[in-house]
């Protein structure tokens, strides 16, 4: 599999000369499989030069036949689709994954997402073939990809992932109430969830329990990221999903002391890598 990372950070996009070395744009992960089936993680900002991307260098082979997953319908997980280039043409045909609500479904929320009021192109009346799976719990497939879903604790309905394909696999963990795990036996089941996994992709908005952390918020700890690497044997662990107002000094610095912190722990054997955009990883 191929991991290109197109926005890595939370909540809102964050131009400017302090947001260069790790990016600016909301949530967007493109996956390939050795068959070149992609899956695209997450609709935020970056998004919308991943659509760019694909007219140049795959439109060219035939019609564009995507699978897109959503882990929330919170507008930084989806912010950007409506910028999606390949949403627009008359031969792309894109399914929808994302978590059953419970009111609704995937389909009326972006469709109101898109309501003339707020953007001059309705859903249904995009050029594209649009298709839409709510997601439960369990395992489901598409284009040779197997997805693994788990609802993670929050305030709302938001689900974690785990993406197998040829032979590797990768755990998707966006934000959530890290806490909540530690009761009745919670952490246990996500660990089980995650465990042995090639790559932990893992947000890490704010930097750490008991400093800047706000329980209730819906985002992660680098410490509680570490934590759970440590619990599952992952190979690697991404940080992911930084907070709007850590420019790269302020994320630069985290991340060192964190490094300074595990090199004298024995019992972990994770290699961290701190995701930025454009970034390549190939498993």
């Amino acid at each position: 599999m191929l991991i290109r990372f197109w926005g890595v950070r939370s909540q809102v996009p964050t131009p400017g000369k302090d947001y260069i070395k790790y990016g600016g744009s909301t949530p967007c992960i493109e996956i390939r499989n050795n068959d070149d089936n992609i899956l695209i993680l997450e609709a935020g900002t970056g998004i919308r030069l991943l659509g760019d991307f694909l007219m140049k260098n795959d439109f060219k082979n035939g019609p564009l036949n995507l699978n897109m997953l959503v882990s929330d319908i919170r507008w930084d997980h989806t912010q950007g689709f409506p910028f999606f280039t390949p949403l627009f043409i008359p031969s792309s045909e894109i399914t929808w994954h994302g978590p059953k609500q419970k009111e609704g479904n995937l389909e009326s929320y972006m469709a109101g997402s898109m309501k003339y009021i707020y953007f001059p192109v309705r859903l249904d009346e995009l050029k594209s073939k649009q298709l839409f799976r709510d997601l439960m719990e369990g395992i489901h497939s598409t284009k040779n990809f197997t997805i693994a879903s788990i609802y993670l604790p929050n305030d709302h309905i938001s689900m974690g992932y785990r993406i197998e394909a040829d032979g590797a696999s990768i755990v998707y963990l966006p934000g959530y109430n890290y806490p909540d795990l530690r009761i009745d036996n919670r952490l246990e089941k996500l660990v089980d969830f995650a465990k042995d996994a090639d790559i932990i992709i893992h947000e890490t908005y704010f930097e750490a329990e008991g400093k800047d952390y706000q329980y209730g918020w819906g985002h992660c700890t680098y410490d509680q990221a570490i934590e759970l690497a440590k619990k599952t044997k992952a190979k690697k662990l991404m940080f992911y999903g930084y907070q709007p107002g850590h420019t790269d000094n302020i994320i630069d610095r985290i991340i060192n002391e964190y490094q300074e912190i595990i090199k004298n722990d024995t019992d972990f054997t994770t290699e961290i890598i701190p995701a930025t955009e454009n970034m390549l990883i190939n498993l």
